[in-house]
């Protein structure tokens, strides 16, 4: 399939994504629509992939056919990882945003000692084996580490830094994370999760401008129903096969 890049780049939905100039080139974002885009099937995936192999034409996104669309449904078996899309990818995107003393958005590059004074001074349970880290080795981070600021430290550390529209913006995603990951989840949970991902993602053009409508962003829309699905993010993401 296409990649997030390329036209139709969603393995979940049959958004195409638009081209928007960026710098000197061009980068492919994912607008915000308050109607969903028609979700794919597997049966729709095998059509497309033949049409694909018979004409040599990407099909929506489908390039061709592959030995696992005999044993894998696509894209109902090909999960969206939370380790990656959020942590590794929506927040710590968003941290280097608000750390880039040359961004608009750069709201923590002149209160850096004071937020890592904050982040020091946290005292997680015995069972965290990671504390936090100053801004300064955000690179050298873990995973883990991102989860622990991202769930649990994040919003009494960041409040007194962010703006008022840009802290409440980022708590939408925090609060519907929390859902999602939680041990034990209701219907009602998830609805509510879904809700505040489509609020976090109709606000972000208005606080970011319309290149951080990123593929990442959008992919958000589909982890509610993964949810309902296969249950907590937290038992199909990339730590539980870190983890063995």
């Amino acid at each position: 399939m296409s990649q997030f890049n390329g036209h139709s780049g969603c393995s979940v939905c049959l958004h195409p994504g638009e081209r928007v100039q960026q710098g000197r080139g061009n980068i492919r974002v994912y607008p915000y629509n308050s109607r969903d885009h028609h979700l794919r099937t597997h049966e729709q995936t095998l059509l497309h992939a033949t049409r694909a192999e018979r004409t040599g034409k990407p099909v929506f996104g489908v390039k061709g056919v592959s030995p696992l669309l005999r044993v894998i449904k696509v894209p109902d078996k090909v999960l969206l990882d939370y380790m990656h899309l959020i942590l590794a990818g929506e927040f710590l995107r968003r941290l280097n945003i608000w750390l880039n003393s040359q961004s608009e958005s750069g709201f923590l590059s002149i209160v850096k000692e004071e937020v890592d004074s904050s982040m020091l001074e946290v005292k997680f349970p015995h069972d965290f084996n990671r504390k936090l880290r100053p801004l300064s080795e955000l690179k050298r981070w873990k995973d883990r580490e991102l989860q622990n600021l991202f769930l649990h430290a994040s919003l009494p550390i960041l409040k007194p830094h962010l703006p008022p529209e840009y802290f409440y913006h980022f708590a939408l995603l925090v609060t519907a994370i929390r859902f999602l990951t939680a041990d034990v989840i209701t219907d009602r949970d998830i609805d509510l999760a879904k809700l505040l991902i489509r609020s976090y993602q109709r606000l972000m053009s208005s606080l970011y401008g319309e290149s951080e409508e990123t593929y990442t962003c959008h992919a958000l829309t589909h982890l509610p129903d993964q949810v309902r699905k296969h249950g907590p993010l937290i038992l199909h993401s990339s730590f539980v096969f870190e983890a063995m």
